[in-house]
């Protein structure tokens, strides 16, 4: 019975993992909702017609501070 918990167990672990690369959200508690995409945005975004590029000039040997900025960053473009 111990060895179907400890199978069982490492199943939900792995379709946890699996699950968790392929989906990714972000919880704003913010007062200001400063990191959430508004709803006009949204709109906008889905109504456009044609691909939309985006050239991001933060790259090369950078310091901590402009690493975080730089993934903050391809995290909001990646969720536009």
């Amino acid at each position: 019975m111990k060895r179907n918990t400890f199978i069982i167990s490492l199943l939900v672990i792995a379709a946890t993992v699996m699950l968790s690369q392929r989906l990714s959200f972000r919880l704003d508690l913010t007062a200001d909702k400063r990191y959430s995409i508004s709803q006009p945005t949204k709109q906008l975004l889905h109504n456009l017609e044609q691909d939309v590029e985006i050239t991001l000039f933060l790259d090369g040997e950078l310091n901590s501070g402009f690493l975080r900025l730089q993934n903050a960053v391809i995290d909001l473009i990646d969720e536009f």
